[in-house]
């Protein structure tokens, strides 16, 4: 757990510098503001932009400093906490249930809930299958339910209330099972007795530095560009079959054929659209995360060249001031 959560601070540093150099420049200049040091500086002929020159160039180091520490030592953070967390679900994988999100567990089971109370560890809304050979034996359904396990016991128990298990019967497909229960008890295996380390993990989108995303985007182009000319040359093939049909007489039984193939080349080209459009959705994501990159550290540049002025003009120096008008300039940034 501790070192999950250390893990997790690399991302959090990632957001909070830029925020944090907001909150100092605004409460900083705020308060030269508001106790006159601006007038008196200007009284005695110094430049107010010779005041906010060092603080400029200081956000230049710090902007260059989290560039490199987004570029290198994040990625290799983000990945380490999802290999943890696949580890931890090894050893208990009723610790990674989420609502919403359909959860592998041992024995051959996946449940999702829509509700979990991490408190009582009750579950609301459950749907278990149960798979054997990669198709669905069983499925169940509850109302509600609660997780419970002993310590240094082996077994996890899920046990489910006011529902119903279906089935198919494995030696006649004709024939459905449907069975009520007001309550069902299954034990879950709890997993290796010990938190064994993993490697090998797909790397995400998070997990890249600039160098493997430009890769991965370059990549994603070539497939977007090819699934693009593929689906132009089905519907081109398509055409000139019909231009043909047109220019000639059809067949008996040329109509049917014709719908078939018409019917064929639709879901061809669907097919492909299909493809193309969820490769440019992880074309974007890509890009997204690239730009990001440069733009979250450069924000420590951008919110000098804001605050600075902000806090000139604001007269107020205190530090609720400076934070809170720091964390509306960082989320209309960051949106």
């Amino acid at each position: 757990v501790l070192e999950g959560f250390l893990l997790s601070l690399a991302w959090m540093t990632i957001m909070a510098v830029p925020m944090a150099v907001m909150v100092a420049v605004l409460t900083a200049f705020g308060r030269l503001s508001a106790e006159n040091e601006i007038i008196a500086a200007k009284a005695t002929g110094v430049n107010v932009f010779s005041l906010i020159a060092p603080v400029l160039i200081a956000s230049v180091v710090v902007a260059l400093g989290l560039f490199w520490f987004g570029n290198h030592l994040l990625p290799a953070a983000n990945h380490r906490l999802k290999v943890l967390l696949v580890d931890i679900h090894k050893i208990r994988p009723l610790a990674t249930i989420e609502p919403g999100i359909l959860t592998n567990l041992p024995g051959g089971y996946t449940i999702l809930v829509d509700r979990l109370d991490p408190r009582t560890s009750e579950i609301f809304d459950v749907k278990i299958h149960r798979l054997e050979g990669g198709e669905p034996l069983q499925t169940i359904v509850a109302e509600r339910g609660q997780i419970s396990s002993e310590q240094g016991d082996q077994y996890v128990r899920i046990e489910l209330l006011d529902g119903e298990i279906h089935e198919l019967d494995p030696n006649d497909a004709t024939r459905f099972n449907r069975l009520l229960f007001e309550r069902h008890i299954i034990n879950i295996e709890q997993g290796q007795a010990t938190l064994l380390r993993s490697d090998g993990v797909r790397r995400g989108d998070r997990e890249m530095s600039l160098a493997e995303l430009g890769a991965q985007l370059e990549g994603r182009r070539e497939e977007v560009s090819s699934s693009g000319i593929e689906v132009v040359d089905g519907l081109e093939g398509r055409l000139a079959s019909l231009l043909d049909q047109a220019d000639g007489e059809t067949p008996e039984g040329g109509a049917e054929q014709a719908r078939s193939e018409r019917a064929r080349a639709l879901r061809t080209a669907e097919s492909n659209l299909r493809t193309q459009t969820s490769t440019e959705r992880q074309t974007r994501r890509l890009e997204v995360e690239y730009h990001k990159k440069t733009s979250i550290p450069f924000a420590c540049v951008v919110f000098v060249l804001l605050g600075a002025p902000l806090g000139i003009r604001s007269r107020r120096g205190g530090i609720g001031i400076g934070a809170g008008t720091g964390i509306l300039f960082f989320l209309v940034y960051y949106l």
